[in-house]
């Protein structure tokens, strides 16, 4: 299989107004698209539309709705005029856990015939139910440790702990050995929040998938705990949440019902 395995960490980072960082140890996949039905004959443990101990749904990404995560994808491409010799596409996401299951951002990159990266789609999701579609194409100059890099302005509300202000740059970097994806919030041209994924690349077999779930046997049901953890500490150190805005972007849809954290903000602080 041309699918992989990585196992790192995600580091978030708040530079202002106040200083606030944490690590938290994470793992993902890169699933090449064409090779999603073979995930459930070929790992037993990962799931294809179908209950496993981990699985990937269709209805998860790109919007819900019927289809393929593919025939989406495709969709999506071709709307952005990006689908021009499209040859593969490598989704990079965490899977469901025994059905539970929280995707903070997954990202599709689309490379064409020449093995070139042709764009970056990242699916981004809030804890209110909502997910965005960012699609990144005219790469900038990479950055050094980078394969790519892109900017775009920020149109989708993630935290009640900042506003929709400023630009989003995405620089990244997706080779078999290493997964590095850097996501920096800019504003006036100064970054004011950093994520980070990392992740050391290894086969997707069973023998590595079996030790990685072992490793990792909460990972989606601690998703949102560990937010409300960090939300707690940003209120002490005197931020103040904001109200949610309505969705301006035909890129934003509700998929499906907030999370209880969610739930939270809006009762409490009126999001």
């Amino acid at each position: 299989m041309k699918s992989r395995l990585y196992i790192g960490h995600i580091k978030h980072a708040r530079l202002t107004p106040v200083t606030h960082r944490f690590v938290l140890p994470a793992y993902y996949l890169a699933l090449d698209l064409a090779e999603l039905p073979e995930l459930g004959p070929r790992l037993t443990l990962l799931g294809y539309n179908r209950l496993r101990p981990a699985a990937l749904y269709d209805r998860d990404y790109l919007g819900g709705g019927d289809g393929t995560i593919a025939a989406k994808l495709t969709r999506i491409l071709q709307a952005h005029h990006c689908a021009d010799r499209l040859h593969r596409v490598i989704l990079v996401t965490c899977p469901r856990h025994f059905g539970f299951g929280f995707n903070p951002i997954s990202l599709f990159f689309a490379y064409q015939l020449d093995g070139a990266l042709g764009c970056v789609v990242a699916e981004v999701r809030n804890t209110y139910g909502e997910a965005h579609i960012y699609v990144l194409r005219d790469a900038l100059a990479p950055r050094r440790g980078f394969q790519v890099r892109y900017r775009t302005p920020k149109t989708f509300f993630v935290s009640p702990f900042n506003d929709m202000k400023g630009d989003y740059e995405f620089r990244m970097s997706l080779v078999d050995e290493q997964l590095h994806v850097r996501i920096d919030l800019l504003r006036d041209g100064q970054p004011a929040l950093m994520t980070e994924l990392q992740g050391m690349g290894m086969s997707l077999n069973r023998r590595n998938l079996a030790r990685t779930l072992v490793r990792f046997p909460g990972n989606a049901a601690l998703a949102a705990p560990r937010i409300a953890w960090q939300a707690l500490q940003l209120r002490r150190h005197g931020l103040r949440p904001r109200m949610k805005p309505k969705p301006v972007s035909p890129m934003t849809r509700q998929m499906g019902r907030p999370m209880w954290l969610g739930l939270l903000y809006r009762s409490v602080w009126g999001g």
